[in-house]
């Protein structure tokens, strides 16, 4: 009976590590999103400044990294972002994964970003 509340509790232990490692993984991965997210807007900026207005005044907006590659007759493409609502400032964080058709062979750059404003609700 001792081996089995020993054992019972170890397990417990053992479940709450590795709730605690992926809380810090996802953790990790939002604060990464989040950064990326305000250096791609201050590049923008920097480039369009009337963009910051825009932004400002819309429902909500959106960046994502992405990284494609083509092989011959296949493109795909993956990646990661957040959105953002604008009025309550709710964070969305989303991965998108895409697959199709194309001619060509490369790999596409690291730090290709893209922005998304909302203007309507």
């Amino acid at each position: 009976m001792r081996f089995k509340v020993i054992a019972c509790m170890l397990a417990m232990a053992s479940l709450f590590a590795v709730a605690s490692v992926v809380a810090d993984d996802s953790e990790k991965k939002r604060e990464k999103a989040r950064k990326m997210a305000a250096q791609t807007l201050q590049d923008l900026y920097k480039m369009e400044p009337a963009a910051q207005s825009s932004i400002e005044k819309s429902a909500g907006y959106a960046v994502f990294n992405n990284m494609g590659t083509n092989l011959l007759l296949l493109s795909t493409a993956r990646g990661a972002g957040i959105a953002i609502n604008s009025k309550s400032k709710q964070e969305t964080f989303m991965k998108m994964v895409s697959a199709g058709r194309g001619c060509g062979c490369g790999r596409g750059g690291e730090g290709l970003s893209s922005d998304f404003c909302v203007r309507e609700r």
